[in-house]
């Protein structure tokens, strides 16, 4: 044999007619491969180290999978933490931006809102320290609004300015978030004042207004240093302290307005006293002088004399008329919110009875629809019908007037309409008669002081409704307002 041995014999080892392998029996002497052997081979052995290969094999790969199966496990644990890291860290982001932005309500001033919402954002970014800054108003400088050293000594002469330059400097030009993890060693270390606290690391984000840099947010001092994770919180609380700072300008703003309406109508007040008290006073004792004139001198002296008593006599009663038409107008607005609900078709039937004269004396016919209950003020109501109506009246044509009083729901307010078959109105003066002192006609045509329909508006606006009117001259008029609904 080429190989050597005289006796040789290869017996196959499979599982399940599956190859396995195979089991070699040799030897150098004839006859020491017996068949009977073989065949124990074949029968019992063989299929037994088949099954233990097989085994085997099983095991390994049961090994192999077991150890990849750690691997992903690990990886999957590993970015399951993450993510709930991440999440938690989301999570308190959202707790500490919905703290801050509840304490821009809470605070009446910025100075608390701002530290509030500073103190959210050092707490969660992990700084130590920092401060809130305005610039200045010649944009030179910041003025420090608080200050938060950390517990650290901080000897700094708070007089001393803090002006615009180094890394500050570059987050207000470039409106941009700012951070330095090696800030003792920087360039800009040489700006630091005597006194000021330790910097290892520092944070700057701006205050942005209309596109403005308005103030600063910054924060130092964090272990391990900032990232780019921080630069994303820090925007967000400097966005939210923009937002506070606006608040409180407008709510400063309205505070001021509000105090200045509350003196103008103190102002009015006192006018309305005047006008009642020491205006109309000097007027009625000229009033009594003239009519006391006309009545001891009338026909004695010459008729020039006589013509200009009666314009003096005149010019006085239009002067009380027109004061009290003006004491009216100034007090709509001064008085008291005292809205109840109102039935209309008794304001509407007060405001004939107190025109009934001048309804019979021109034969006039006032009718009105079923009216709704409203909310409003009972005596301002009974003046709005009353000046409407006596419009009507007064603005006759030659026939009877005719006036008709009506109201429909429209969403959720009522509009009204007081219609009439006077002389009309042209369209381009529909808004011009609602001015207070704007007459279409002469005195002589139409007495009245032009202060009645502005008189309207300012009722009808001050119930929050508006007013308005339809008609073509020569066709009459008709005039709308809404009252808002009582639901």
């Amino acid at each position: 044999m080429r190989i050597g041995y005289a006796s040789i014999a290869i017996i196959p080892i499979r599982y399940h007619n599956q190859p396995m392998g195979a089991v070699h029996l040799a030897d150098k002497r004839e006859g020491m491969v017996p068949l009977n052997t073989v065949q124990f081979l074949e029968s019992m052995a063989a299929p037994l180290i088949g099954e233990a290969i097989h085994r085997f094999n099983i095991e390994e790969q049961l090994h192999i999978s077991h150890a990849e199966l750690e691997i992903r496990v690990q990886e999957r644990t590993s970015e399951l933490a993450q993510s709930l890291e991440e999440s938690q860290q989301r999570q308190a982001e959202i707790s500490a931006l919905l703290e801050s932005s509840s304490a821009v309500l809470k605070y009446h001033d910025f100075k608390g809102a701002a530290q509030a919402i500073f103190n959210s954002c050092k707490s969660l970014i992990g700084a130590t320290s920092g401060y809130i800054a305005l610039l200045s108003k010649d944009g030179t400088e910041n003025e420090v609004l608080f200050l938060d050293s950390g517990g650290l000594p901080c000897t700094v002469d708070p007089t001393l300015p803090m002006p615009i330059r180094g890394l500050r400097g570059e987050a207000y030009h470039n409106v941009k978030t700012m951070y330095h993890n090696d800030f003792s060693k920087s360039e800009w270390m040489k700006f630091m004042p005597t006194g000021h606290v330790r910097l290892s690391n520092v944070l700057f984000a701006p205050m942005v207004v209309e596109r403005k840099t308005v103030g600063l947010l910054g924060i130092a001092n964090k272990p391990g240093g900032f990232n780019e994770n921080d630069v994303r919180i820090a925007s967000g609380f400097s966005e939210l302290a923009s937002i506070a700072l606006v608040n409180k300008q407008a709510e400063e703003e309205l505070r001021q307005m509000t105090d200045e309406l509350a003196r103008s109508n103190a102002d009015l007040k006192q006018f309305a006293y005047s006008a009642s008290h020491d205006l109309q006073e000097p007027l009625r004792v000229v009033a009594g002088f003239v009519k006391l004139i006309a009545k001891r001198y009338k026909g004695k002296l010459d008729t020039n004399a006589d013509e200009f008593i009666e314009y003096t006599v005149d010019g006085v009663k239009r002067m009380q008329m027109l004061i009290k038409d003006l004491l009216e107008y100034s007090q709509v607005g001064t008085k008291e919110k005292s809205f109840k609900p109102v039935e209309s078709s008794l304001v509407v039937g007060l405001a004939i009875g107190n025109l009934q004269a001048a309804i019979e004396e021109c034969g006039a016919v006032v009718t009105y629809d079923e009216l709704p209950t409203v909310t409003a003020d009972f005596s301002q109501m009974s003046r709005l019908f009353q000046n409407l109506i006596g419009n009507a009246i007064k603005f006759r044509r030659d026939e009877s007037p005719r006036v008709h009083i009506s109201a429909e729901r429209k969403g959720n307010e009522w509009v009204f309409s007081v219609r009439d078959n006077g002389i009309g109105i042209e369209p381009k003066h529909a808004e011009r008669i609602f001015v207070i002192f704007q007459r279409l006609h002469g005195k002589e045509e139409y007495p009245g002081t032009g202060i009645g329909l502005a008189v309207c508006k300012k009722i009808v606006e001050r119930h929050g409704g508006r007013i308005w009117v339809d008609s073509e001259y020569g066709k009459g008029a008709t005039f709308y307002f809404t009252i808002p609904s009582a639901e």
